[in-house]
């Protein structure tokens, strides 16, 4: 039995075998595992928002179960805060084993005088940051400040939300 994949995220339609794999609840599946009892998958929607809709037939009867659906970086993020507790994106960065890279920034004070400042900074900051906001906006992780001591911007550190952890902690 052929199974229709519709892929809204990039708006095309496949049909695979029962044999196709895709990631599921953070693991690869075959589609044939997904069938239980009499129901049967007969298509899947992968939606803009990054969630699974599975529909099943049974008896001439279309039910559609939704599943989250997270990109690898965005589980290995869930995994990683998981681990670790409250992270900032440095912390993250380091975690994931990212690496630094050096860059020259010249600040112009009031007196005219010009300064170059020798910064460092992890590569893939950006990538980190997007999926985390992404994360955010499915209302898997949310973000708070931390006061360090120190003048400037304090810390924005990131964690799982205690709705999604009591929910991950439950299925184990």
């Amino acid at each position: 039995m052929d199974i229709e994949i519709i892929d809204k995220r990039d708006n095309t339609i496949k049909k695979v075998s029962e044999d196709y794999k895709i990631r599921y609840d953070g693991q690869e599946i075959a589609l044939k595992d997904l069938n239980y009892e009499d129901m049967k998958v007969f298509s899947i929607i992968f939606q803009e928002g990054g969630e699974i809709d599975l529909c099943y037939k049974k008896e001439e009867r279309f039910i559609i179960q939704t599943q989250e659906y997270f990109t690898p970086i965005q589980q290995q993020l869930i995994d990683v805060l998981k681990k670790n507790g409250a992270m900032s994106r440095n912390e993250i960065c380091k975690a994931f084993d990212f690496e630094w890279y050096i860059y020259n920034q010249i600040i112009v004070y009031p007196s005219k005088k010009k300064y170059p400042h020798i910064l460092k900074q992890y590569n893939r900051r950006t990538t980190i940051y997007d999926n985390l906001v992404k994360l955010e906006k499915k209302g898997i992780v949310e973000r708070f400040s931390k006061n360090n001591g120190k003048v400037g911007a304090s810390v924005k550190m990131w964690k799982l939300t205690n709705k999604y952890d009591k929910e991950v902690n439950k299925s184990e």
